[in-house]
């Protein structure tokens, strides 16, 4: 997947959502204290990069709230999702794009506790159900019952969730709809732990002090690296 667009609300002193677009090459110019550095480090708690820690202290304190957004938006995207052995599906299917297709997920981190607490969303054109919610979000019992109201045929796998969602997507019981879908629980969350591989790497080289091999921003991503390479050659 490739970072296209990165978007900051609440994060110290971005008190109003600031939106940066990302090229293959993409550098921050201006004063001391403008906030450059602040963008590398919204970035370094998404991707949860070990010297980019939030705390209490990194809430916007022009704010109302201390909530702290920060959104990254991805294209290249994988083209599927393998669930379990048996259940295939993609994101377009699962309706987790956004309206220009691509992945749009949401970090919202309130600060206002004394241990920050991270909530995962998928900012999406999604199916969804005024009474009943999201499709993703409702266990395999749910899905039946549902399948079976609205006449979805008995040939579909009353055990497959993805093939029961695609059924019931095709009977016309949801309807694509602007939301923001919590990727903790159900298949939501099994759709983030899969997405979650797919993430590029990020490190931060601090210009503030010398590098070393040591250091972990180096050491984890060439030891991710490593793996990979040793995976490839498993064969």
């Amino acid at each position: 997947m490739r970072l296209k667009r990165l978007k900051i609300k609440g994060f110290r002193g971005y008190q109003d959502e600031v939106s940066i677009p990302f090229e293959n090459l993409t550098a921050f110019v201006g004063k001391n204290d403008a906030g450059k550095s602040s963008i590398l480090d919204a970035l370094g708690v998404f991707f949860e990069e070990p010297n980019s820690k939030i705390d209490t202290g990194d809430a916007c304190i022009h704010c109302s709230t201390k909530q702290v957004r920060i959104t990254c938006v991805f294209d290249n995207l994988p083209q599927e999702l393998v669930l379990d052995a048996t259940a295939r599906t993609s994101l377009a299917a699962e309706g987790l794009l956004n309206a220009d297709d691509d992945l749009e997920i949401v970090k919202v981190i309130d600060c206002g506790l004394a241990k920050p607490k991270t909530q995962v969303f998928a900012v999406a054109n999604h199916p969804m159900d005024s009474a009943k919610g999201s499709l993703l979000l409702m266990k395999n019992t749910e899905l039946k019952r549902l399948a079976d109201e609205l006449g979805v045929p008995r040939d579909v796998s009353r055990s497959n969730n993805v093939a029961l969602r695609s059924g019931i997507r095709d009977a016309g019981g949801f309807t694509p709809t602007p939301a923001e879908v919590p990727l903790d629980k159900e298949d939501a969350k099994r759709v983030w732990d899969q997405l979650s591989q797919h993430m590029p790497l990020y490190a931060v080289f601090r210009a503030d002090r010398a590098s070393k091999d040591s250091d972990s921003e180096v050491q984890e991503p060439m030891a991710t690296a490593v793996d990979e390479a040793l995976a490839d050659l498993q064969g």
